[in-house]
């Protein structure tokens, strides 16, 4: 049980996958211009802002429905939200489209700004007075830093798993990666998800045991 101002030691295990999840899921915004411009030559930058318009509208949808998105998934909010950053990562390479690379783009956004505000939320919750800041803090630190380090971790790791870093190939290695880290997150997540909101997991468990 929390008491004040406790700091539960999952959240450590958190904010490290939250970190090595940052290396990969921006694989899309960092390659796609020279995706669709440089590799494919399928259109300009006109096409791109398209694109990217398309996407932060499903950004801010996600990010506005995240308390939807956790009553509907609860302690696999990460995991199904990771799932799709990675799946619609490789959908943008096996169909390489333009319909195919906006609509796949636009529900990665959705799953990316899930997966965030999910991390986020639970973060915030499960700590108790002066260990919120500390966990917010952290996570805040491990986002930014990771996010910024994919510019130059997914290249390098595409180089290392496919020989080749072109933009396909950083994409296609940010998302197989993200699947990988929605499954190592799930156990952390979940665990943290019932300290962040003891009275729906009790709720829950009241409804398994009448049944």
């Amino acid at each position: 049980m929390n008491t004040e101002n406790s700091f539960p030691k999952i959240l450590i295990g958190l904010v490290v996958i939250k970190f090595l999840s940052a290396l990969f899921y921006m694989a899309m915004a960092f390659n796609v211009s020279p995706y669709i411009i440089n590799e494919l030559k399928m259109g300009s930058s006109a096409l791109v802002g398209t694109a990217t318009t398309f996407a932060t509208i499903m950004t801010i949808i996600g990010s506005s429905l995240v308390f939807v998105w956790m009553r509907i998934f609860k302690g696999a909010s990460t995991l199904v939200a990771a799932l799709i950053i990675g799946v619609f990562s490789l959908f943008v390479v096996m169909f390489p489209t333009v319909p195919g690379i906006i609509i796949s783009w636009m529900l990665l956004s959705v799953g990316m700004n899930s997966h965030h505000s999910s991390y986020g939320s639970v973060l915030a919750m499960a700590p108790k007075g002066r260990a919120v800041g500390i966990a917010t803090g952290l996570f805040f630190g491990a986002t930014f830093v990771g996010e910024a380090l994919c510019a130059y971790v997914t290249p390098w790791m595409a180089d290392l798993i496919f020989g080749s870093s072109l933009p396909s190939t950083n994409i296609k290695t940010g998302g197989i990666l993200c699947i990988v880290f929605a499954f190592i997150s799930y156990p952390f997540f979940k665990k943290t998800y019932k300290l962040a909101f003891p009275k729906v997991s009790e709720s829950k468990a009241q409804a398994t045991v009448n049944l």
